[in-house]
C-alpha cells in the first residue's frame, strides 16, 4: 500500500471529444461562414452578406462539431484528478 502522503498527483487518461467538438465546429463554422457570404455576393441576390455568412455558419457548424468530436474521441489526453495543493 502506498501512503496517502505520498501522493503527489492522480491522473486517468480521459478524452478530447468537448474540446475537438467546440474547435470543429467553430472551424467549419467560420469557413461556412466565408463561403455563404460570397455565395451570396456571387448570386447578386437581396440578401446581404452577413445573412449569407450567418447561413453559412449555422448549416455547416453542426458537421464540424459531429466530426470534431468524433476525432476528439481518438484523441486521448492525461487529466488530474487530485494535485496535492
Amino acid at each position: 500500500m502506498i501512503p496517502w502522503d505520498a501522493i503527489d498527483r492522480v491522473e486517468v487518461r480521459g478524452g478530447s471529444s468537448l474540446r475537438g467538438a467546440v474547435g470543429g465546429a467553430v472551424g467549419l463554422g467560420l469557413f461556412g461562414a466565408l463561403l455563404g457570404a460570397a455565395a451570396v455576393s456571387l448570386a447578386n441576390s437581396s440578401a446581404s452578406s452577413l445573412e449569407g455568412a450567418v447561413g453559412g455558419f449555422l448549416y455547416v457548424a453542426p458537421v464540424g462539431f459531429v466530426l470534431g468530436g468524433l476525432g476528439g474521441m481518438a484523441a486521448r489526453r492525461w487529466v488530474v484528478l487530485y494535485q496535492r495543493p
